[in-house]
């Protein structure tokens, strides 16, 4: 086995990582191009969020991406359990 089964590996030979993906659809953002978050998972879509806000911070352009977030904060609120107070 060459301990690479089951994985996906871009034009490189290697696995590809979410760091540049982050920095492509930050720097996107400059030129009006939406940031699309996944949002059937919570999970994932917190991992975005944050990955996303770290090179937004890094470049100084938090205020230009967190108008995306706002999406992803409604559509949870929408369908998140009512709480029970006791």
């Amino acid at each position: 086995m060459d301990g690479f089964a089951g994985r996906v590996l871009n034009e490189n030979g290697r696995v590809p990582t979410k760091i540049f993906e982050y920095w492509e659809r930050v720097l996107y953002a400059f030129y009006g191009t939406e940031i699309r978050i996944a949002d059937e998972d919570m999970g994932a879509a917190l991992g975005d969020c944050v990955g996303l806000i770290e090179v937004a911070e890094y470049l100084g352009c938090v205020n230009l991406i967190g108008k995306f977030f706002a999406h992803i904060n409604t559509s949870w609120s929408n369908t998140a359990p009512p709480t029970t107070s006791g």
